[in-house]
């Protein structure tokens, strides 16, 4: 009984700590949109409903590090300063380090040793634990050297997309595939070197 009331306790306290920088969510409203749309999509949510948003918001923060890190990712793209405050509460996952202009329905699964630095991705962007999307060190330096993600493309685990290539709405990147080319609409990639194996119709 006493073991309950404590992890109660601090339960409690996790969510004091970061009820109030996700209420002020509510005076930034394209912010609010997109955090809403990566908290739908994270799958995470079968505890609270529609009306519960912000309180689902809370819990997320306080227990899922990949969430927390898809969070502060877009409070440091947009510059917002609640950042300032939540790094001094929150501790951020650094094994897992995003850049880019990623749309809505970010989710990151199992949060474990991700480099995502990409030119821009679609909504419903998935990324799985060990995957390394970024410059292709072979190509010359300048301009966009990075991915290009279209709508609903998921990357599974230990998976390598990289270089100034662009990737199609659609696509499933297979776990352990290099990817070095561009892929189109509709596709699953697998292997090294890359060879797609699937084309929906």
């Amino acid at each position: 009984m006493r073991y309950k009331n404590i992890k109660r306790a601090i339960s409690y306290l996790g969510f004091i700590r970061t009820f109030l920088p996700i209420i002020s969510l509510n005076f930034d409203a394209s912010m609010k949109g997109l955090i809403f749309q990566d908290e739908v999509s994270s799958n995470y949510l079968s505890a609270f409903d529609s009306q519960q948003k912000l309180r689902s918001i809370n819990y997320l923060l306080n227990v899922s590090l990949p969430f927390r890190s898809v969070f502060y990712f877009r409070l440091w793209h947009e510059k917002h300063y609640l950042v300032y405050y939540l790094s001094q509460i929150l501790l951020r996952n650094h094994k897992i380090d995003i850049w880019g202009d990623i749309a809505g329905g970010f989710v990151i699964y199992h949060g474990v040793g991700d480099v995502i630095v990409c030119n821009k991705a679609g909504k419903n962007f998935n990324v799985y634990q060990n995957v390394t999307i970024g410059r292709n060190p072979k190509t010359k330096s300048g301009g966009v050297d990075t991915p290009s993600f279209g709508d609903n493309v998921s990357v599974y685990a230990n998976a390598v997309v990289i270089g100034n290539i662009s990737i199609g709405n659609n696509v499933s990147i297979g776990a352990g595939a290099v990817v070095t080319k561009p892929v189109p609409d509709n596709c699953t990639v697998v292997g090294n070197p890359m060879r797609i194996i699937k084309k929906k119709d």
